[in-house]
């Protein structure tokens, strides 16, 4: 056998790893360099493979942590659909232009061939980096060597239609990757929507929860022992196709899952309520029986204790345990009634619509009443709550028939369900209501999204008095489709809400972005509805808040759906936020009150779970080189076989 000093060993594993190591960083991951001096150890020490393992300990750690802390190169930074609208397809000037992340914008020049060929310009930091004309259904790219290797850094389909008085460019899906530099949100999501309120809440945790296909939340409430208790749908494929389960999850008070229960028999959840013996009450929605309504019991575990069936009872959006113990559904009635306001057939065909349900059980689900409500159009209920005179008040929405629009519902009934009044919210536009609370003076608070009034379609708080008239309400965002989900109170007699705001919508860039980038979005106001804070957390992809909560200390936390973060797809993201003081001087915001509009939003960009601390694939390295050393030494004072 050829001896070979071990001191060239040594110095041929460090210089293959750390050459390994840089591949791994552009890409390349040729994991033969990483392994090539195993071989060469097997050579010289035939008979001493057990002194391999801290070797091999020391290449999987330096493995693990030698990712780099900003995406590499070839990760998707954003994925979604771009809209160049076009009138005359020969003027002489570009016809639209977007910007997009890392310095990039894009432009479409000119259409021609009768509407076949699309002309688009790549710019780089304002420098034409790429020109290139695309046929209708065609796919464009833009590559870009780094390291004397070629990747994609742009991507598209293009599609052309045709319409009356304008046309229009579309990019689906429209892909752009990073090119090796430090990713973040772009600066087009400008920190002067905020200038004097500097400070927002700070971040104390997010937890992901989901695998590798698309996961969501659709219910959350916080515990007795100050965790939570989320219910969504996880989504799987098997080779009948695509399967989706109800998803029930445990956590602590720090976010960290203590359990979790899947259930077959339905698809989602939409909505669970913590019960007084420390388990859990929640529907599930069954999609094989017409989206009829199942009422499920556990124990603390999530054990299933008891079910209930509601074969008339279709698609329940929320259960609430009263005070008698028992519990009260809201939902749609599985008859259909036709547009003359009779009643057909559940299979019969053309315009029909549904009224909203409202059930109520007692404490092992049996049935105590029914009542069904309706007003001239198609009603939905989403939203159930006990009031402080034991009756219950429904929040939804209806869609009128003569007009195809949509109004936010308010209904009030005594404790048997019997209606005392309901009043509808709304303009010329749409409207909807999500959630909707008691407050402090025995009115109401409803949050939704209005198209009727502020800038687009905008986050909508209404505060109504003890019999639902209307005493104000506010409009929240910037220039795209800015929604709020959810709506608490807070202890000290203002309010939180939880939605999504379109941060691409920077009314400094108007018209000059054409997708969408939704972030979770987080703000409080006062008791008048005046905005206090704004707070935006997420990614380069779509994130958005269904739920928010005050905390015992506090703070507040968030629960919603993440596609920045997590296992793929999307995933169910829960974010804990601290408290925060209000200075009472505040500035003017984005908010609407009786059309009048003023600006605050602000900026804050969490960084991904997960990701590696920068640098510390270094301190990875030098700790497999110490093992390797330590290794090494045990070789040369074991006896020679």
């Amino acid at each position: 056998m050829i001896n070979i000093p071990e001191e060239w060993w040594i110095r041929r594993f460090v210089e293959s790893s750390s050459e390994a190591s840089k591949k791994l960083k552009i890409g390349k991951c040729e994991w033969s360099e990483y392994f090539r001096y195993i071989k060469l150890y097997l050579i010289y020490y035939e008979k001493k493979w057990i002194y391999f393992i801290c070797p091999i300990i020391s290449i999987l750690f330096l493995i693990i942590f030698s990712i780099p802390s900003n995406a590499a190169v070839g990760d998707l930074i954003l994925d979604t659909k771009i809209l160049f609208p076009y009138d005359d397809p020969h003027e002489t000037t570009t016809l639209s232009t977007t910007l997009l992340k890392e310095g990039y914008s894009l432009s479409l020049d000119d259409v021609y061939s009768d509407h076949t060929v699309a002309g688009f310009t790549i710019y780089k930091d304002e420098k034409i980096v790429k020109r290139i004309k695309v046929n209708e259904g065609d796919y464009f790219h833009y590559n870009k060597t780094i390291g004397g290797r070629e990747y994609t850094i742009i991507e598209s389909k293009v599609i052309i239609f045709l319409g009356i008085g304008s046309n229009l460019v579309k990019l689906e899906p429209f892909y752009q990757y990073s090119d090796g530099s430090t990713i973040i949100e772009p600066d087009f999501v400008s920190t002067i929507l905020n200038p004097k309120i500097t400070e927002t809440p700070s971040e104390e945790w997010n937890r992901t929860f989901g695998r590798i296909y698309d996961d969501s939340v659709s219910s959350f409430q916080q515990t007795s022992d100050d965790g939570y208790i989320l219910g969504g749908t996880i989504m799987s494929r098997n080779t009948g196709g695509i399967l989706y389960n109800s998803w029930l999850i445990k956590v602590d008070v720090n976010g960290i899952e203590q359990w979790d229960k899947t259930f077959e028999d339905f698809m989602f959840i939409p909505s669970v309520s913590h019960f007084h013996d420390g388990g859990y009450i929640f529907v599930g929605i069954k999609s094989t029986e017409r989206m009829s309504t199942m009422l499920l019991k556990t124990d603390v575990n999530g054990n299933q204790q008891w079910k209930k069936s509601f074969f008339d009872l279709e698609d329940a959006h929320s259960i609430q345990q009263t005070s008698d113990g028992g519990y009260i559904l809201a939902a749609k009635s599985d008859e259909l009634r036709g547009t003359d306001g009779g009643y057909i057939a559940a299979k019969s065909y053309g315009p029909r619509c549904t009224d909203a349900r409202l059930v109520k059980t007692d404490q092992n689900g049996s049935e105590q009443w029914s009542k069904t409500f309706g007003l001239d159009g198609c009603d939905k209920a989403s939203s159930v709550w006990e009031t402080q005179d034991g009756g219950y008040m429904l929040g939804g929405d209806t869609l009128w028939l003569d007009n195809r629009r949509l109004d936010a519902w308010l209904l009030k009934t005594d404790a048997n369900g019997n209606e005392q009044w309901n009043r509808t919210f709304g303009g010329a536009g749409d409207d909807y209501v999500y959630s909707v609370r008691n407050t402090l003076d025995g009115g109401y608070i409803l949050a939704g999204r209005t198209g009727s009034y502020g800038a687009g379609i905008d986050a909508w708080l209404i505060k109504t008095d003890a019999n639902g008239n209307e005493q104000w309400n506010k409009t929240f965002g910037l220039d795209g489709s800015d929604w709020a989900y959810s709506v608490m109170p807070t202890s000290d007699g203002g309010y939180v809400l939880g939605g999504k705001l379109d941060t691409a919508k920077n009314p400094d860039f108007k018209d000059q972005i054409l997708y969408e980038d939704n972030d979770v979005w987080l703000f409080k106001t006062d008791a008048n509805g005046n905005l206090e804070w704004s707070k935006t957390i997420g990614g380069l992809k779509s994130d958005v808040a269904r739920f928010v909560q005050q905390t015992s200390d506090g703070g507040y936390v968030i629960a919603g759906t993440t596609e920045s973060y997590g296992s793929g797809g999307s995933d169910i993201w829960l974010v804990k936020v601290a408290g925060m003081k209000v200075n009472t001087t505040q500035s003017q915001v984005i908010t609407s009150d009786n059309n009048v509009t003023d600006n605050n939003i602000t900026d804050n960009i969490q960084t991904s779970p997960g990701k590696s601390i920068p640098g510390f694939g270094f301190l990875g390295a030098v700790f497999s080189i110490l093992i390797i050393l330590l290794s090494r030494r045990r070789i040369l004072l074991s006896p020679t076989s």
